[in-house]
């Protein structure tokens, strides 16, 4: 799955979601190379982090906003220890009770959303390789 911006104000929430949901279902019962099947299971459970840390801004209140983006980081830095790396760097030296206060939501989705493509391009080249060259 890759991201389309097809929208002016940019992905649809609603859409993403849905879409997530179907592609978990194919995901589960799928079968074929292992490689290729790992790559994927590991793209759509990146897409579902960043749905989940997305779904945090619909929550009330500053409070519950941080406490759900840090619930949802701390899986996603399991997943993603480079992006913990970063994110810990951004917010080093400063005083936030919540380390999602001192981040940008859409570099945090970026940042997401771009290891889930990266395992959607393995998937894609394991499944459908270049041509050999010939010599």
């Amino acid at each position: 799955m890759k991201i389309k911006i097809e929208e002016p104000e940019g992905i649809s929430f609603k859409e993403y979601g849905e879409d997530l949901v179907d592609l978990a279902d194919i995901t589960k019962n799928a079968t074929g190379d292992p490689k290729a099947l790992a790559a994927t299971k590991s793209a759509v459970a990146g897409h579902q982090l960043a749905l989940q840390f997305w779904r945090c801004d619909r929550v009330d209140g500053y409070e519950a906003l941080y406490q759900c983006r840090d619930k949802v980081l701390k899986r996603v830095f399991v997943k993603y220890p480079d992006i913990a790396a970063q994110a810990n760097a951004a917010v080093a030296g400063e005083k936030v009770s919540y380390i999602s206060a001192g981040l940008e939501k859409d570099s945090v989705l970026q940042a997401i959303w771009q290891k889930a493509i990266a395992d959607t391009d393995v998937a894609v080249r394991i499944v459908n390789p270049p041509p050999l060259q010939k010599k």
